[in-house]
């Protein structure tokens, strides 16, 4: 029987953040292709959850990723966002792009808890 392989997207997410994180301003395209990263694997979660994402391999099927901390990442990119915005940025259209972003992680509807599996 083969092991089922653990997906790294998460882990590469989660460092992600904790270097914006530790930084005083993180670049604005490194926060825009984060949230394009946790928005690609956010859109596979409620895939899974709804049943249209159905493996070639049934073996392989990873179980769901923790609803609560998926939510808890994309909080913590809105605020890492909000408080890049209140420092100034050289360049408009990354300003632009990165009010977007802040507006799209704003009315994004979190993912429900209960299903999580």
């Amino acid at each position: 029987m083969s092991q089922i392989r653990k997906a790294h997207s998460v882990e590469i997410i989660e460092k992600r953040l904790r270097d914006c994180e530790s930084e005083t301003a993180p670049d604005v395209m490194e926060l825009v292709g984060l949230h394009d990263e946790l928005s690609r694997v956010e859109r596979k979660w409620r895939e899974k959850a709804e049943g249209r994402h159905q493996p070639a391999n049934s073996r392989t099927v990873r179980p769901l990723a923790d609803a609560a901390a998926m939510n808890a990442r994309a909080d913590r990119l809105t605020r890492l966002i909000d408080a890049r915005l209140r420092k100034p940025i050289d360049h408009a259209p990354e300003a632009a792009l990165l009010k977007t972003v802040a507006d799209q992680l704003k009315a994004r509807e979190p993912l429900p808890v209960e299903n999580a599996g």
